[in-house]
């Protein structure tokens, strides 16, 4: 009944060809008040619920508020356009002196189009094929498979589009249903941005099993040579809104849902083998010295540098960016991993611990910081059209699953706390299996679709992988669905590209989309009348791991990076190079706590951006932008020779 009666909207505005609707006062309130109501109470894509849904459904408006459906996948969106999106009908029973209007406002078009279609030949098109990208032909693309529109426009609510509704001016604005359910609509297109990684793509693929890992876990995804399970890729930048840029220095990311036959898994990566800190208080402060500073609304490295020395924890992760593993070359050419220490367990109840590791197949490669400024000055969005148009040119990237393992039992041998998600895992004390491989061979019809109503979670986790036992693990695990309830609302999970392949639960009703709403199924349990029930997992270990984190200060792991993971001293010197680059613009004493803070850690370190800071300090600051001063056009509303009026009448 909930799906049906509460989420039902009607409006008297909902009218048809040949019954253009009343014309009092009254009727052009209500059209209006109606329509914003349900907007208010089911959101601006109340029509897309299935119970509003018309039969023919051809529209520009996009994006807003679950549910969108295919939210009319790569089609035009906007109107009028030359690439065979939906087109308005012609009413010819519809007074003549209207007919003659619209043939006015045709007729102007006439000398473009037939420039248009002669001009056009095949050295042209030849042309314009080689000379763009994938990503810049789309629209030209959906043109070459549809050369006719694909059908007739109408409003959200099905009624068909007559042409001279296209054009608002000089009628009664009240009257026009196009213009006030388009104009409505794209006031609510936009969703609460992520408030980190908001700037992404995506791409869908497969899974593939490669080697035979069931002494290790027993979840179904990676058992059976040759099992292909779908996925679904989000990449992102961490920090960017979503106008941001590509290239610049922070955690890029790889969100990854594997659809599997028992529910899905989610893994969250980064390109950086290790979190930025281990306490789960400290995500309010570090995202907020990130994001701009509420005063300028400009990126303010003071405060992320005061930070970093107060919250000594944070510097490993930072020593990486810092590094040339700072700045990817694209997101197809970077190491992706999700961070945590997992918990896994076999089908006997034989227990281990993994990292894993997703090791891109196109090889590592990483720009510096002057070829990122060049790249991004030119192509801000240079990560996200790499990876679109490498996949549709069929070079499908590919990353190999792998996972470093410790069995149980060795746990009390290793000398360091593995849990600790700023921390390296040491080499020797633990062995590497390939599981299989990633890859993304299709990017979506509609990217708002997929990309932006994408909702993962660490804690999706499957039978057999009962997950993480760290702090940053338990914060996320209810910080996450929270984060999605708010952008996305309590029915996230039943957005196509988030619903599982199996689903059976007793979750019922709230804001759209609903799917089925389990129909008349108990909505309670335990019940006896045949709801769903819960299974035994006879494999489950009863006893359960509990870790205990120390707050003291260890600069060991940021000492590691600089010595172990940096090979040379060309890679520490551009370290150091861009460490001194991030605490220029602070105050003297930041950057003397910045400086007494790398000495601790390394005295090499400390020498070299002291050295590299000394110089920036002492080079000149980059000249102002010096514009190129043009005089204005003759540009004036005064009236010489006759006034407007003078001028209507005469025309008249």
């Amino acid at each position: 009944m909930f799906r049906v009666s509460e989420l039902s909207a009607f409006n008297p505005a909902n009218l048809v060809p040949g019954i253009p609707g009343p014309f009092d006062h009254m009727f052009k309130s209500r059209r209006l008040s109606y329509g914003d109501t349900q907007q208010h109470r089911l959101g601006a894509n109340y029509n897309r619920i299935e119970v509003n849904h018309p039969t023919y459904f051809k529209v520009y408006n996009r994006d807003g508020e679950p549910p969108v459906k295919e939210n009319m996948k790569n089609v035009p969106n906007y109107y009028p356009n030359s690439f065979s999106g939906p087109i308005p009908y012609v009413e010819t029973s519809e007074p003549k002196i209207k007919l003659s209007l619209l043939e006015s406002q045709t007729a102007d078009f006439q000398e473009a189009a037939y420039f248009y279609n002669h001009v056009e030949n095949e050295f042209i098109s030849y042309q314009y094929d080689n000379r763009t990208d994938p990503a810049t032909r789309q629209l030209y693309e959906f043109r070459k498979h549809h050369l006719k529109p694909i059908g007739l426009m109408t409003t959200s609510f099905g009624r068909p589009v007559e042409i001279r509704d296209t054009n608002a001016l000089n009628t009664d604005l009240f009257s026009n249903a196009y213009l006030t359910d388009s104009a409505i609509h794209t006031n609510d297109e936009r969703i609460p941005e992520r408030i980190v990684h908001a700037k992404g793509t995506a791409a869908l693929g497969y899974f593939e099993v490669t080697n035979d890992v069931s002494k290790y876990t027993k979840a179904d995804v990676f058992n059976g040579i040759g099992k292909k399970t779908p996925i679904i890729g989000r990449f992102s930048t961490a920090i960017q809104y979503k106008g941001g840029n590509d290239l610049t220095r922070e955690s890029k990311a790889l969100a990854v849902k594997f659809y599997t036959k028992q529910g899905n898994l989610d893994f969250l990566c980064l390109n950086q083998p290790i979190y930025l800190y281990k306490d789960p208080i400290l995500f309010q402060h570090l995202t907020h010295v990130l994001k701009k500073n509420p005063k300028t609304f400009l990126f303010d490295r003071t405060a992320e540098v005061d930070l970093i020395t107060l919250r000594p924890e944070l510097l490993p992760a930072y020593l990486w960016l810092f590094s040339d593993y700072g700045i990817p070359n694209g997101y197809r050419k970077m190491d992706v991993f999700p961070i945590h220490t997992y918990e896994i367990h076999n089908k006997h109840g034989e227990r281990y611990f993994v990292k894993f590791n997703l090791r891109t197949e196109q090889g590592l490669e990483v720009l510096t910081t002057e070829e990122a400024i060049a790249v991004g000055a030119r192509n801000p969005d240079y990560f996200s059209r790499d990876l679109y148009d490498y996949i549709e040119e069929k070079k499908f990237p590919s990353w190999k699953l792998e996972m470093d393992v410790i069995s149980f039992k060795d746990l009390p041998k290793i000398p360091y706390n593995i849990f600790q998600v700023n921390r390296f895992w040491r080499k020797g004390t633990y062995n590497t299996v390939q599981i299989g491989r990633l890859v993304f061979n299709r990017n979506p019809d509609n990217m708002f679709h997929t990309a932006e109503q994408a909702a993962f979670n660490p804690a999706n986790l499957v039978p057999g992988i009962p997950g993480p036992v760290d702090f940053i693990f338990k914060s996320r695990r209810f910080v996450y669905p929270d984060a999605q309830k708010y952008r996305l609302g309590v029915n996230h999970n039943k957005i196509e590209v988030n619903c599982p392949l199996y689903r059976k639960d007793y979750n019922r009703d709230g804001v759209p989309p609903l799917k089925n709403n389990m129909r008349d199924v108990p909505n309670y349990y335990p019940d006896s009348f045949s709801g769903p029930i819960s299974y035994v997992d006879t494999a489950r270990p009863k006893q359960k791991i509990v870790v205990y984190e120390s707050n003291a200060i260890d600069l060991a792991e940021a000492a590691y990076v600089y010595n172990e993971i940096l090979r040379n001293d060309t890679q520490r010197d551009r370290l150091a190079a861009n460490a001194a680059a991030e605490v220029l613009p602070a105050p003297p004493f930041l950057q003397r706590r910045f400086i007494e803070l790398l000495y601790l850690t390394d005295k090499d370190l400390g020498d070299r951006v002291y050295i590299a800071l000394k110089r920036a300090l002492k080079a000149q600051p980059p000249p102002v932008p010096v514009g190129l001063t043009i005089e204005r056009g003759v540009c004036s509303n005064t009236v010489n020779e006759y006034t407007e009026k003078d001028d209507y009448y005469e025309r008249k």
